[in-house]
């Protein structure tokens, strides 16, 4: 029964994951219905409905000894909560390359200083 309730909350999960990809890609921001805050609803309830299904598979399968279905299971519930946290993490990883970059450009000037040195005495 537990299981059966992971795989639920594992369909919900692919459900809201489904919403967030096609609203995503359903054309420009002005022309969309579901805006911003929306998306990012749609994609939170995806994480939460699948983490709360990996939660439940866990617990069945460690209620059954381990055995072999459950995983199965679970394995199975895992695969749209893991989808979404390698977003998130693709997502995070690349605003601090981003982030690094801006901040690499801000502070260093855009030539070096040998080629202003140079330019300067007349080289």
């Amino acid at each position: 029964m537990i299981v059966l309730l992971g795989l639920v909350l594992s369909a919900i999960s692919w459900a809201f994951l489904g919403l967030t990809v096609t609203n995503l890609l359903s054309g420009s921001l002005e022309t969309r219905t579901c805006l911003t805050d929306c998306v990012r609803n749609y994609y939170y309830l995806a994480g939460g409905s699948g983490l709360a299904g990996i939660l439940l598979a866990t617990l069945a399968w460690v209620r059954s000894g381990l055995s072999g279905g459950m995983f199965l299971a679970l394995t199975v519930v895992a695969l749209p909560f893991v989808i979404v946290a390698g977003i998130y993490i693709i997502g995070t990883l690349g605003s601090m390359t981003h982030r690094a970059r801006i901040d690499q450009a801000v502070s260093s000037p855009p030539f070096p200083r040998a080629l202003i040195s140079c330019h300067e005495q007349g080289c």
